[in-house]
């Protein structure tokens, strides 16, 4: 009876222990909030926040290639010459992630990006709205350092352009804590390096 006890506590135990090692390569889905910090002065006199939000889910396609669908959007609201002026853009995006070294503890990994973007600035005064769809693409360098089995992080570097808008360079940072088998939590950073915007978002998500 005592080694049966025994056994239950050890599968218990086990069952408990945190065996992620990064997001690469893995099946999952997420929920993101995020906050901008203009670095434009001129913008920022019209709305010094902008606040981001989306779902996205990650599915291996082969060893060493993931497939990710990011459904973001972005509000921004301030007045221009006394008129209030309400922004948001609604971007689908889907992504190919190659990993060079999957389930490594220093995985470098490039993502090609390409989506359709609707933007929208509305005269909340006069009513007056102005809608567009832009093409988006990204092209992203980086790596997943999986410090431990509970803590990764992932740097890296993007290209961003869309279209009809001046190309972007910008720098992230992630942390990725896992409390378990399944969920986790990322903590990130980034900047634009044009035009010194920063970025702050937190995301939850599962291990499907």
């Amino acid at each position: 009876m005592k080694k049966i006890i025994m056994l239950l506590i050890m599968m218990i135990i086990c069952d408990c222990v945190v065996i992620a090692k990064g997001l690469l390569n893995k099946k999952y889905f997420g929920l993101e909030l995020g906050y901008t910090r203009p670095g434009d002065s001129i913008q920022r006199q019209y709305d010094n926040s902008i606040i981001n939000y989306g779902v996205g889910i990650n599915y291996p396609i082969l060893k060493n290639l993931d497939g990710l669908l990011n459904i973001t959007s972005s509000l921004s609201e301030g007045y221009i010459s006394r008129q209030k002026i309400k922004s948001s853009t609604n971007a689908a995006i889907g992504s190919l992630i190659y990993s060079f070294a999957p389930n490594a503890e220093i995985n470098p990994f490039t993502t090609v990006s390409i989506g359709i973007a609707s933007v929208s600035n509305e005269n909340k005064d006069t009513q007056y709205k102005l809608s567009d769809n832009k093409l988006y693409y990204s092209l992203q360098f980086g790596s997943e350092f999986n410090i431990n089995p509970s803590v990764s992080f992932r740097p890296k570097m993007a290209y961003n352009k869309l279209q009809d808008n001046s190309s972007k360079i910008t720098s992230h940072f992630d942390m990725i804590v896992f409390f378990n088998k399944k969920l986790f939590k990322i903590l990130g950073l980034g900047y634009n390096m044009d035009n010194k915007d920063l970025f702050i978002n937190i995301s939850m998500g599962i291990i499907i």
